[in-house]
């Protein structure tokens, strides 16, 4: 993801770009992972943000090309956490790391359980959270070799 050097309203004077865009970024992240939220909105299932976090390292520079890593870190069923890495592409390094709480509604406000509603749904937030985890627990289970 860019950042459009010709949009000044993103940048402060020394050209540094404005933290609450990263925000937005990230909020544009956590649609692509769930890239099947439209969807769940379609079949009358929303899913407010509850809240926001951020931690911002480094600044990132107006024209800097990012990308953004947004992983499941807990779901269950009513209320899934995400979390975000916010990398420069020329350095690998990240610049910013973020949460965003979410949980699930009907059309008319009320709380939804995607297992009992949705569950197809559901399995799919499962199966992409075992995904993610496998190469997580494979490093655990060598770490843990190489210290016996």
């Amino acid at each position: 993801m860019e950042l459009a050097s010709g949009l000044a309203e993103w940048a402060d004077r020394l050209s540094y770009m404005k933290e609450g865009f990263k925000m937005l970024y990230m909020m544009e992240a956590s649609e692509k992972i769930c890239r099947f939220y439209e969807k769940m909105e379609e079949q009358g299932i929303l899913s407010p943000v509850l809240s926001v976090t951020a931690d911002y390292l480094r600044m990132v520079h107006f024209g800097d090309t990012v990308s953004i890593d947004c992983q499941i870190r807990e779901y269950n069923g009513i209320k899934l956490t995400l979390v975000y890495d916010v990398v420069l592409d020329k350095t690998g390094m990240v610049h910013c790391r973020g949460t965003s709480k979410h949980c699930f509604i009907n059309r008319e406000g009320r709380p939804l359980s995607l297992k009992h509603s949705a569950p197809e749904f559901h399995e799919m937030f499962m199966k992409d959270m075992q995904e993610r985890k496998k190469p997580e627990e494979k490093t655990k289970k060598e770490d843990k070799q190489k210290k016996e």
